[in-house]
């Protein structure tokens, strides 16, 4: 393998050289600038391949016609120009629109939506390809409109929207075959393939790769065959099947090494390395074979990547292969190439690349124990990710999909480093400073994780108003910060007087573990199984710090949950003789940020009270719902839908012409993975999370949002993670600065006692909204009928718990 990997050093040592990590580190500020000097120093000597600004200028200059203009874009994109073909092909789609040219505007919009797919920017890809699909299918061309479909299919795919996909590659598929089109049907196939694997259908996913390799046989497109055996071997790594990624990936190395050098062929032997840089990690006794296979592609696409000076296609060869020799254990080697890497994805403009490869540079600096390097990388690398991190596709077939299991480790493995500083420094303040930039660090990952949830770049609001809600924290309050790491857990919380770090040598998959076993349990109400459970998760995350809650006068947690723990309520947990709700007021929120950190205003409250006690839409009655709502009505001014006075329509409006602080639904509310799975249910539709924020506000519109958003029969999937955080969001999502919610749907009668008590204690002005809610479980837990945690737990405070 070493023998292989040195072969490469004459090659990769005649790029530009790069400027030491030295350099990088202790001149950051001034690094952009100065490589952007010395490149330009050398463009005279490198030719003029690489297209520039003026080169492009001169080339309007004359004045090309448009069909001459689309082969000039063409060759933008067929030698990997991307960004200089994105502003092209845009300037080029209006010239079309003002010539009134349809099909040229369609086809211009169509190649500007593959050079921005090919540099991440899929949401704007989505919209070039939704105007071209409007304009094109007033036309009689078929074949276009095809290839328009198919790409749009491909680019919901990638944007989570699985079944707008599904939908649209059937059209494509049919019209592809009206018009013989076999590559463009081979090319439907493969993201079919994908589509499945994203919805862990394997098997399908398998066969449709299998039909796209056939069919592009068929025709003579060796690549088309390629992607559709890369996209295998990836399938095949995500499960597992190592030796069968392998196969595949051979096969398609081969079939690669027949092919004339071309970009597009470079570009599939960078794609090709990046799964075998995965696999190489588990298959040691092929390792040789693969990295020679490897190896040979990626010394060919980096020569025509030189030919051609594109930077970006550099870059990308020049991380992988430091990716190989980082898995060779040759780690300097490997920085050195990751410098270059780096370099070239700046020249280019790809933030999507330069993640990457510092990512990768951090994790190569923590191999050779440079803590202090480590975390600098990774700091460029957060750096790099945040303002692209809501563009990045969706990328990891047969795998988790969501941002935690892709680009999320660039945060979780930062924090995880600056956690480890701390204990290396000796100043109190130096400690604090690591331990807040690390929870801040997760905090990012936090907002990304609900930005991908609800598909929205804009749902984490950036008010300038909000703050942190430790800033005005009481000294009664603490707030639980855990982070679930590989090797431990860490505990941070906060004080009116400051962040403290509690360390628990318990492993992520232990304490998921444990969640996972409480969950189920607590949901078998006629035994006490789950005690076990609740004991243990009392012991590693509530008796490490309690001594400290003591002396402190600590009576109300706040608790920022994290993956497995947003599943569970902690007021669950016991310490063998109670349950810690007797002890504290409990609530959740999603993040550290607050609109408006004051308790809730109860002078003339007014409730818009809405719910369904029918049997509706195929689910069951809930026949105390009534009772719960006229006896809420009965404490407050307020207005009443109910059955079938409560529709859409009826609560769009009642938002929009009154002004309510109370949002109350007593309806079945389901909360999934997908938040297009989400829904609270009406009379005659179901109201989506996207629909619940646009009717929230309407309210937010008169400067006046719901102080609290009540869901009293919501239910989560046991286990599912992304559905709790769907169920944690919705506080932000829909604009209230708190909401009261059940992570499981119970028993109804319990559920109206349980909601009408709460607001019975909310008329206290001496109690928060987290001590109604505790004192109104614990009331409940009175009742022997009702005394299992099954009942009382699962209801939250999620956001403003004042």
């Amino acid at each position: 393998m070493a023998g292989i990997l040195h072969k490469l050093n004459a090659q990769t040592d005649s790029l530009t050289d790069q400027p030491t990590p030295f350099f990088r580190h202790n001149l950051w500020r001034w690094r952009a600038m100065l490589l952007a000097c010395y490149w330009f120093s050398l463009w005279p000597a490198l030719g003029s391949a690489q297209p520039t600004q003026a080169m492009l200028a001169a080339l309007e200059a004359e004045q090309p016609s448009l069909i001459a203009k689309q082969h000039i874009g063409a060759k933008l994109l067929e030698r990997g120009f991307y960004q200089d073909a994105v502003a092209y092909f845009r300037s080029l789609a209006s010239q079309y629109r003002q010539a009134g040219d349809v099909l040229g505007e369609a086809n211009a919009l169509f190649n500007l939506a593959a050079a921005q797919r090919a540099i991440g920017m899929y949401g704007r890809a989505t919209r070039s390809l939704e105007v071209a699909a409007n304009l094109v299918k007033n036309t009689n061309d078929r074949g276009l409109e095809a290839h328009i479909l198919s790409s749009l299919a491909g680019t919901y795919l990638y944007a989570g929207k699985l079944d707008k996909a599904a939908s649209l590659f059937v059209q494509a598929k049919a019209k592809a075959a009206l018009t013989g089109d076999v590559q463009l049907e081979a090319l439907i196939l493969n993201d079919q393939g994908n589509l499945h694997a994203f919805e862990k259908r394997y098997d399908k996913a398998l066969q449709a790769y299998e039909l796209s390799r056939y069919l592009a046989d068929k025709v003579n497109k060796p690549l088309v065959a390629v992607r559709a055996q890369t996209n295998a071997a990836l399938v095949h790594y995500g499960r597992q099947n190592y030796a069968e990624s392998e196969r595949y990936i051979d096969a398609a190395f081969k079939q690669l090494r027949a092919e004339p050098i071309s970009y597009e062929k470079a570009h599939a032997a960078v794609k090709l390395g990046e799964i075998t840089q995965k696999l190489l990690q588990h298959t040691q006794q092929a390792n040789q074979a693969l990295a020679s296979l490897c190896v040979a592609e990626l010394n060919e696409a980096l020569g025509l990547a030189s030919q051609l000076h594109n930077q970006r296609l550099t870059s990308h060869v020049l991380g992988v292969l430091a990716g190989i020799y980082a898995n060779a254990g040759q780690l300097q080697d490997a920085l050195v190439l990751n410098e270059k890497a780096i370099f070239y994805a700046q020249q280019a403009d790809s933030p999507d690349l330069l993640y990457k490869w510092e990512w990768q540079a951090g994790k190569a600096q923590m191999s050779l124990g440079n803590l202090d390097e480590a975390i600098q990388y990774y700091r460029f690398a957060k750096d790099a990710l945040q303002p692209i991190r809501h563009e990045l596709t969706r990328s990891n077939l047969g795998d988790s999909i969501s941002f935690r299991e892709t680009q999320g480790g660039v945060y979780l493995e930062l924090a995880d480093l600056l956690l480890q500083k701390s204990s290396a420094v000796k100043e109190k303040q130096a400690i604090s400073g690591y331990l807040l930039e690390a929870r801040n660090t997760v905090e990012s990952q936090k907002e990304a994780e609900l930005q991908d949830y609800f598909k929205d770049s804009c749902v984490v609001n950036t008010d300038s108003q909000e703050t942190l809600i430790d800033e005005t924290l009481a000294d009664n309050t603490a707030v639980i910060y855990p982070i679930l790491l590989p090797d431990r857990t860490e505990l941070l919380v906060s004080y009116s007087s400051g962040i403290e770090r509690y360390t628990v040598a318990k492993t992520e998959a232990q304490v998921t573990q444990q969640v996972r076993e409480l969950r189920i349990k607590l949901e078998k109400r006629k035994t006490r199984e789950y005690l076990p459970y609740s004991k243990t998760l009392y012991d590693w995350l509530i008796s490490p710090m309690e001594a400290d809650f003591k002396q402190r006068g600590i009576d109300t947690l706040v608790v920022v949950s994290d993956q497995a723990l947003r599943t569970i309520p902690l007021s669950v947990l016991h310490d063998g003789e109670n349950f810690l709700i007797a002890k504290y007021a409990i609530a959740t929120t999603p993040g550290l940020k607050m609109t408006d950190p004051s308790p809730l205003n109860r002078d003339h409250l007014k409730i818009l009270l809405s719910g369904l006690s029918e049997p509706v839409q195929g689910f069951p009655a809930l026949q105390h719902v009534q009772g719960e709502l006229e006896e809420i009505q009965d404490l407050y001014v307020g207005e009443l839908l109910l059955n079938r006075d409560f529709v859409t329509s009826s609560i769009s409006s009642a938002l929009q012409n009154t002004s309510y602080s109370v949002t109350h639904i007593a309806s079945h509310s389901v909360f999934t993975g997908d938040v297009d799975g989400s829904y609270i249910l009406t009379y005659d539709d179901r109201i989506t999370v996207d629909q619940l924020g646009k009717y929230a506000a309407l309210s937010r519109n008169r400067d006046k949002p719901i102080e609290l958003l009540t869901l009293s029969a919501c239910q989560t999937a046991a286990g599912d993670d992304r559905a709790a955080l769907g169920l944690a969001g919705v506080a932000i999502k829909s604009g209230a600065r708190s909401a009261l919610a059940t992570l499981w749907e119970i028993n109804d009668q319990a559920s109206a006692i349980l909601v009408t008590e709460f607001y019975r204690q909310l008329l206290d002005k001496n109690l928060s909204k987290a001590q109604a809610l505790q004192h109104a479980q614990n009331k409940l837990m009175e009742n022997v009928r009702y005394r299992h945690p099954g009942y009382w737990s699962p209801f939250l405070i999620i956001g403003n718990w004042l």
